[in-house]
């Protein structure tokens, strides 16, 4: 899942300037939550919204679009006792993303972000709750003690 510096996805980025960045961000976000495209249209614009985030300078855009993944997966897991396949694929390729890139931009390690993740281990699906564990566990150990107190202390609050 993770995208490599090679000359083909340098190149492939290397053409978005920083106006229209935003613009290919919102492009393939819209694809990737999309609930009419097959699972092969899903999975690449997956890998091209992580790639642009993954690649980007702009820390806002970053921000907002971690938020918006984050937030919508949480959306689509609530309230629920299965998660259908295409659900289930969502979540997981979002829990993917939004852990490579939270970990390789050490500025998205937020309470917020941490936070979320780990309510993704309350899922009923074994794999994203599994995998959520995974995922926050390799992003605390990147944060700093005090987002760690932070995270912890919010934690105890939600989990009461």
């Amino acid at each position: 899942m993770t995208i490599h510096n090679t000359p083909d996805t340098e190149s492939s980025f290397t053409h978005l300037t920083p106006e229209n960045e935003q613009a290919e961000a919102e492009r393939w976000y819209r694809a990737f939550i999309s609930e009419t495209e097959d699972v092969n249209e899903l999975l690449k614009a997956n890998l091209r919204l992580e790639e642009i985030l993954l690649l980007s300078k702009n820390e806002r855009l970053r921000n907002t679009f971690v938020g918006r993944v984050l937030e919508l997966a949480m959306e689509r897991c609530q309230h629920k006792e299965k998660l259908s396949y295409r659900e289930e694929f969502f979540v997981i390729h979002s829990i993917l993303t939004i852990g490579e890139v939270i970990r390789h931009h050490k500025d998205l390690i937020n309470t917020m972000h941490i936070t979320t993740m780990y309510t993704f281990t309350r899922v009923s699906s074994t794999i994203v709750s599994g995998l959520a564990h995974q995922k926050f566990q390799e992003i605390i150990a990147e944060a700093d003690s005090t987002t760690k107190k932070k995270v912890f202390d919010a934690l105890w609050v939600v989990l009461k």
